[in-house]
Parts: structure tokens; C-alpha cells; sequence
């Protein structure tokens, strides 16, 4: 983030379990003033992509695209 790039679903181990991470910095007038992250558990993660993909795929079925 001090280069003013983001990062998007970094992985990470803390304390035996895996994490996923995404980090963006806050900018005020082409200067980074702060910064905001969010930690997940990388199986919490997978679980809610597969639970979207089940709703999408009923969807679909019930007479979406």
C-alpha cells in the first residue's frame, strides 16, 4: 500500500490458520492518508463463493438468465 497499489485476496497464514486479505489506501488529493483492510478466513471465503454460486445456479433455473 506505501506504493499506492491495493491488495486484492492475499493470502497469509496467522497462527496456523489461513487468512485472506484485501487492503486499499485512502487518498486526499493524490496522497495517502490512511488505509482500510479486511481479514477473513480463507474457508469462510470459499464457503460464501460456493453458497452465491448454488443461489445463482437456482436462479437460473427458476427462469433466470
Amino acid at each position: 500500500m506505501e506504493r499506492g497499489k491495493g491488495v486484492v485476496d492475499g493470502d497469509v497464514r496467522m497462527k496456523g490458520v489461513e487468512v485472506v486479505f484485501n487492503e486499499v489506501g485512502i487518498r486526499v488529493k493524490g496522497e495517502i492518508v490512511g488505509g482500510m483492510g479486511r481479514l477473513g478466513e480463507k474457508r469462510e471465503v470459499k464457503d460464501v463463493g460456493e453458497e452465491v454460486r448454488g443461489v445463482k445456479m437456482y436462479g437460473n433455473g427458476v427462469g433466470g438468465e
